[in-house]
């Protein structure tokens, strides 16, 4: 899989730690739950469950049930507020 990942999401990355995880989160509601991916800091709990890949000095753990749109996904670096956050695009959604 082929990761994009610009300058700006590389040097937050790096100063928080230069260790991601995107995982898949699913929230609850009534009737059907809605499953997106989430991106978080430091190592994942289940880290079997993952594929690493390094790029630029960071280290990105990437769930294995991800399934990308066309190969690869994109890591953008967001920020609203003053609040930074990280975005990822390229999934496939079931």
């Amino acid at each position: 899989m082929k990761l994009v990942v610009d300058k700006a999401t590389i040097d937050y990355v790096k100063g928080k730690g230069r260790v991601i995880n995107i995982d898949l989160y699913t929230s609850k509601s009534c009737c059907a739950g809605i499953t997106e991916p989430i991106v978080k800091f430091g190592d994942p709990k289940l880290i079997h469950q993952f594929d690493v890949y390094f790029i630029d000095d960071i280290k990105i753990y990437v769930n294995r049930f991800i399934q990308p749109r066309d190969d690869g996904l994109t890591l953008h670096l967001n920020k609203f507020l003053g609040i930074k956050s990280i975005s990822v695009s390229g999934v496939k959604m079931l």
